[in-house]
């Protein structure tokens, strides 16, 4: 009898600790531009404060513009790999042949500077398909 005691008390006290591990995370994420511009703005930010109140608060992510915790804009990538950071806004462009299926965007005409005609051709091939 005291064995099932000990083994009751065990797994309520191991129910207890998991609970108690959902500890807060503080992410640290950097880009090289004005926070005041377009994707910080538009997309970083409200981005943040989703996953902040989807998580209750559990989650906070740290922005760092004008690269401010060290490196290039061109070394975001490595940034992040490396544990650096935890996250950034990365363009695959500033690092040639790293990322060849995104250059293929880069070609010439592959697409255009017209909304209107992008949503012609956009339109088109969905019929085809």
């Amino acid at each position: 009898m005291t064995f099932l005691k000990t083994a009751a008390l065990t797994a309520m006290l191991g129910i207890t600790a998991t609970t108690g591990i959902a500890q807060e995370v503080t992410l640290r994420f950097q880009h090289f531009v004005s926070p005041n511009s377009a994707n910080p703005k538009y997309f970083l930010d409200p981005w943040v404060e989703k996953v902040e109140a989807e998580s209750n608060g559990r989650i906070k992510i740290e922005i760092y513009p004008f690269m401010q915790l060290g490196g290039k804009a061109t070394a975001q990538y490595d940034l992040i790999r490396d544990g650096v950071i935890d996250g950034g806004w990365v363009i695959p462009g500033y690092t040639p042949g790293r990322f060849p299926e995104a250059e293929a965007l880069e070609l010439p005409f592959m697409v255009t500077k017209s909304a209107e005609e992008a949503r012609a051709r956009r339109g088109n091939s969905r019929k085809s398909t």
